[in-house]
């Protein structure tokens, strides 16, 4: 019930608001211009979007369907700038001879590419995007239409001066010039009026066409109710601009307003503006005159207002019953937590106490824990003391008894090793002896030779004429048993010599083999001693070799 009466009170003021929106605006068309009203409506539904889109409610509102236009659909023809109210008035307009010839004008106007831009049909800015880039685009300067100033061409729109005219070949060829001989420079904006008018009577042949009549301006609306009002707003703001310039200026860009197409929304044939300014214009079957143009665009931004103001007033209510709600809710979570501040801080209070109490039970336990740490410790260093005096006592025992068994060791083996000694000095000596003997011999042979070869000498003296070459042969022989001999003695110390450094060595590894067995080092004594041994055994080897 509540909800019901909620629904017919807003009804209610939304009639009211609508009312009071449709006496105002029959008041402004009385004082006001058409197209003031229809900025102002603009930027009042434009305010509305924008706030209907800040707004945010965190419950959803139903979306209803959009009504339908209560003016009926529109029909348009881009080229030609005609509205119909049904599709087969525009069918059978797209098979009249007007508007094959107004196609086949922009054709030689603007190229077979003159459907690609967005005046000509319903392309949509995505459809556009694909499009080559303009190219010198810094070269158009608007005023009251748009001149080229490296091309000395004159346009009435943007997007025929930028977008058809900066695609073209012969601009971007200049352009490419121009980059290459300027190197960078800035490009100047300033016009020269002659420069200008001269450029407008070229692009119209040196002709003035007629002027255009009101009705038929207004008639050259856009394919929808959004583009018709901005159309019309963009050619009124040029007639106005045009009273910025010169009057030589002005007549010059007029006459190219009425040549060429207003606006590149605006595409009327020359054909039909002829017959607008002869006064002999007429609709065809099922097109829409301008008045009831303007009166079914007036209907839908009526409806669309009314739309959107209703959407509008149910959000605005929406949102108050929730900002009430939300209050409610928000004293609600107040109360509540101010009902848990008072528990926190007595939980908070009697947590401390707790935490002082278990504090101080922690101290008493932690110093308890102290002491008998301490005591503990104590205990474990007077044990630890007496392990170790135990096993000092035991390894001082142990060391000596592997002292002693070392010795005893060492003692056993340096008696071995003196019995040894005494064996190999008396192998020694026993071997040179044999040795000296034998040199002794080897002398006694030696003194029986020379002794020969004395008595052989002096037989040779007596028979020294007799037998001078025999002599001679026999001393020669003499010498070699004498060299032979010679070399026996050699080889024989020789081997002497080797059979002592082999005894020498076998002793050496032998005395090296008893040092690894008894594991310890010789004393300086001992080492002495074998140094003088061998000492001793190496000049006695040198004197045998001298002799």
């Amino acid at each position: 019930m509540a909800i019901n009466q909620h629904q017919h009170k807003t009804e209610k003021r939304e009639r009211e608001y609508i009312s009071g929106m449709l006496h105002r605006t029959v008041w402004m068309k009385r004082f006001i211009p058409q197209v003031w009203i229809t900025r102002s409506i603009q930027v009042f539904i434009s305010l509305c979007r924008a706030a209907m889109r800040e707004t945010s409610s965190s419950l959803d509102i139903p979306e209803e369907e959009e009504e339908t236009n209560k003016g009926g659909v529109i029909h348009p023809c881009n080229s030609c700038g005609r509205f119909y109210s049904k599709a087969d008035g525009l069918q059978r307009h797209f098979e009249s001879e007007e508007h094959r010839q107004r196609v086949l004008f922009l054709k030689e106007r603007f190229g077979e590419s003159w459907q690609q831009f967005r005046w000509y049909n319903q392309a949509t800015e995505s459809q556009n995007l694909n499009m080559e880039e303009p190219v010198g685009v810094a070269f158009v300067v608007p005023l009251s239409g748009f001149f080229c100033k490296l091309c000395s061409q004159f346009y009435n729109s943007e997007v025929s001066a930028k977008d058809v005219h900066c695609r073209q070949s012969s601009h971007i060829k200049k352009v490419k010039e121009w980059d290459r001989t300027s190197k960078g420079s800035m490009i100047s904006l300033s016009l020269d009026a002659n420069e200008i008018a001269a450029a407008v009577k070229k692009n119209d042949g040196g002709s003035s066409p007629p002027r255009s009549s009101k009705s038929s301006s207004q008639r050259r609306s856009p394919s929808s109710s959004r583009q018709g009002s901005h159309s019309s707003r963009d050619r009124q703001d040029e007639t106005k601009d045009l009273s910025d310039v010169s009057d030589e200026e002005e007549s010059s860009i007029k006459s190219e307003t009425r040549s060429t197409s207003r606006h590149p929304k605006s595409n009327v044939s020359e054909k039909s503006e002829d017959n607008i300014q002869k006064g002999d214009f007429k609709l065809e079957e099922g097109e829409l005159s301008a008045s009831e143009v303007r009166q079914l665009e007036k209907n839908q931004e009526t409806a669309r207002i009314v739309k959107e103001w209703e959407t509008r007033e149910k959000q605005r209510h929406w949102d108050r019953e929730q900002r009430d709600l939300t209050k409610q809710r928000e004293e609600e979570r107040e109360k509540e937590q101010s009902k848990r501040d008072r528990e926190r801080k007595e939980r908070r209070e009697r947590e401390d106490r707790e935490r002082k109490e278990r504090e101080e039970r922690e101290r008493q336990r932690k110093e308890k824990r102290e002491r008998e740490k301490l005591e503990k410790e104590r205990q474990d260093k007077e044990e630890r003391d007496r392990k170790e005096k135990i096993q000092r006592e035991k390894a001082e025992k142990e060391r000596k008894d592997k002292e002693r068994k070392e010795r005893e060791k060492r003692e056993k083996e340096e008696k071995e090793r003196k019995e040894k000694e005494k064996i190999e000095q008396q192998e020694r000596e026993k071997a040179h002896l044999e040795q000296e003997k034998q040199i002794q011999e080897e002398r006694k042979r030696l003194q029986e030779a020379k002794e020969q070869l004395e008595k052989t000498r002096q037989l040779q003296e007596q028979r020294e004429n007799d037998f001078q070459a025999n002599q001679m042969r026999e001393r020669a022989m003499l010498e070699k048993r004498i060299w032979e001999q010679q070399m026996r003695e050699r080889e024989l110390m020789e081997q002497q010599l080797r059979q002592q450094q082999l005894l020498e060595q076998q002793e050496f590894e032998r005395s090296k083999m008893m040092q690894q067995m008894s594991g310890e080092r010789m004393t300086n004594h001992e080492r002495l001693e074998q140094e003088r041994k061998e000492r001793e055994l190496h000049d006695q080897q040198r004197r045998e070799n001298e002799s």
